[in-house]
C-alpha cells in the first residue's frame, strides 16, 4: 500500500510538471533562434512553464498527443530570401555550417537569390541546376511539410503560431497564453537572433517574386490560410 501511495504521488507530480511543458518546434528561417532566447528567459521564471525548443527535424508526431506547442511560420518569399544567404555565409558570424556537396554547386551557380530565383522553370540546363539547388540548399523547403493544415486547425491545435510578420503582436499573445506577465523581449542583437544583413544584395526582380509564386505556391496558401485563422483565434480566444 505504501508502494502504491507513493506511486500515485509521483505520477501527480510527473503529471503537473508535464501539464507545464511547451515544446516549440523549430521551422528553419523563421525567427526560431530569437524564440528559443525568449524561451530562456521564460524557463528561468520560478514555477514558470518549461519550454523545449526542438530541432529542425522534430515533428508534431514525434510528441505525445497531449503535448502543448507551438511553432513559427514565415511568408515563403522572404523566407527564401533569408535562406539563400543565411547558407550562402555558412550561417556565420553566429556559426559555422560547412555547405554540402549539392549547396557548393548550388552556389558556384547562383552566387545571388535572384539568380537562382529567375533560373526556375527556364528550359536548358541552368534550369535544371535551379530545380536541384531549391532541393539543396537548406531551409528552402517548404513549411507546409512540418504540419498538416488539417491537424493544426481541427485536431491538435497549437497554443500559438509566431508569425514572423507580426512578431511582436503574436510573442504577445504566446505570453498572456503562458500566463507571463514579466515583461520579456526577443534579443535586439542580430548576431544573438542569428539574423544577417542583406542590404548589399541585390532584392528579388518581378521575374523572380512570379517564379517563386509558382515554386511556393502551396505554401502561400497554407501560409494565407494560417494567417487568417491566427488573426481569428487572436480576436475570439482569451
Amino acid at each position: 500500500m505504501h508502494r502504491l501511495v507513493e506511486t500515485l504521488k509521483k505520477t501527480r507530480i510527473f503529471r503537473s510538471r508535464n501539464d507545464d511543458i511547451v515544446h516549440f518546434l523549430h521551422i528553419g528561417k523563421c525567427a526560431g533562434t530569437a524564440i528559443k532566447d525568449l524561451a530562456t528567459q521564460i524557463n528561468a521564471i520560478p514555477h514558470g512553464p518549461r519550454i523545449i525548443g526542438h530541432g529542425h527535424s522534430k515533428k508534431l508526431a514525434d510528441l505525445p498527443c497531449d503535448s502543448k506547442y507551438f511553432f513559427s511560420i514565415r511568408d515563403p518569399i522572404t523566407r527564401y530570401y533569408s535562406a539563400f544567404y543565411m547558407r550562402k555565409s555558412k550561417e556565420q558570424p553566429r556559426l559555422y555550417r560547412e555547405w554540402s556537396e549539392g549547396e557548393r554547386n548550388a552556389y558556384s551557380t547562383f552566387t545571388e537569390a535572384n539568380d537562382l530565383a529567375e533560373s526556375l522553370f527556364v528550359d536548358s540546363d541552368l534550369g535544371t541546376k535551379a530545380f536541384f539547388a531549391m532541393q539543396s540548399i537548406g531551409h528552402l523547403k517548404s513549411q507546409h511539410t512540418w504540419f498538416n493544415l488539417n491537424e493544426i486547425i481541427n485536431t491538435r491545435p497549437p497554443i500559438c503560431i509566431v508569425r514572423r510578420e507580426k512578431i511582436d503582436l503574436d510573442i504577445a499573445y504566446l505570453l498572456k497564453s503562458l500566463n507571463i506577465d514579466d515583461k520579456l523581449s526577443l534579443p535586439a542583437d542580430p548576431v544573438r537572433s542569428h539574423r544577417n544583413n542583406y542590404d548589399k544584395s541585390p532584392p528579388l526582380s518581378q521575374k523572380a517574386k512570379k517564379n517563386l509564386e509558382v515554386w511556393y505556391s502551396i505554401d502561400i496558401e497554407y501560409y494565407k490560410k494560417l494567417d487568417s485563422w491566427i488573426d481569428f483565434r487572436q480576436r475570439h480566444v482569451g
